[in-house]
């Protein structure tokens, strides 16, 4: 399952163009996906924080999980490359 982790109370209106882009992006490509929004659970929260900054990564949603697995996000991709990746 595809996990987007976002933050619904975010006050960067680019995080919050970032997020919505990318859920409407996988919407439109008619890639099914799970919201999980670090604002209101810690645990989602740990989890991504502890991800990112394992590889290096700024802390900052939204970000892409197969599952588990990073996928990160590049909003450099083309919605065809995007959907091949998924």
């Amino acid at each position: 399952m595809l996990l987007v982790y976002i933050s619904s109370i975010s006050g960067n209106p680019k995080v919050k163009s970032n997020q919505l882009y990318v859920m409407n992006l996988l919407s439109a490509l008619h890639v099914p996906f799970e919201v999980r929004d670090i604002s209101t659970s810690e645990k989602d929260k740990l989890f991504m924080s502890e991800a990112l900054k394992s590889r290096g990564k700024q802390v900052i949603a939204p970000q892409l999980f197969s599952d588990e697995e990073y996928i990160g996000v590049s909003f450099t991709h083309d919605c065809l490359h995007l959907k091949v990746l998924l």
